[in-house]
């Protein structure tokens, strides 16, 4: 999940291609094809400080460790895993002034579903479960990878994805 994440964050922007839920929980299983790079450049927001282990545990019930901070492509990145590696979480932050005209591009793409009746305008990428959410010109990731021997549903993961973008814009 975490590479497919990275891979996401360095293009900004949703994949292309097929790929397979595993469970209840939307971990990716087939190949992506990365859309073209944006413009723009990194965010000086630390996506590590954007959410608390406190805030992870209160939303997942998971107890999460942080295990790395990574500069990927235009954006950066902190993912946080358990002690079995069953479940993780990655957070992503971009900054972009074109951000919006592209979020509206990707919420067209087939792959995606719009995430309604929430504050900002989201998706949520079928083929991996990626949560993407714009405020301005701000674009948050979050991504869940429950490999649990009884992954949580997708509407879960959606619900608690949702939870914790509202959490890391609260902190930008």
């Amino acid at each position: 999940m975490i590479l497919i994440f990275a891979a996401a964050l360095a293009t900004g922007a949703c994949h292309s291609g097929t790929s397979s839920a595993s469970g209840g929980g939307a971990t990716a299983t087939g190949t992506s094809k990365a859309a073209p790079a944006r413009a723009g450049g990194a965010s000086k927001a630390d996506p590590c400080s954007l959410i608390t282990i406190a805030q992870i545990k209160a939303v997942t019930g998971q107890d999460l460790v942080q295990r790395q901070k990574v500069k990927a492509g235009n954006a950066n990145e902190c993912s946080y895993g358990d002690s079995d590696q069953n479940f993780s979480l990655t957070v992503g932050v971009f900054t972009d002034p074109t951000s919006a005209d592209d979020f509206a591009t990707e919420e067209t793409n087939p792959i995606v579903t719009k995430v309604g009746g929430w504050s900002s305008p989201g998706y949520i990428e079928t083929n991996n479960g990626l949560l993407h959410a714009l405020s301005g010109n701000t674009e948050i990731m979050v991504g869940i990878s429950d490999d649990r021997d009884n992954p949580m549903s997708s509407a879960q993961q959606t619900k608690e994805e949702e939870q914790l973008a509202t959490d890391a814009f609260a902190h930008l």
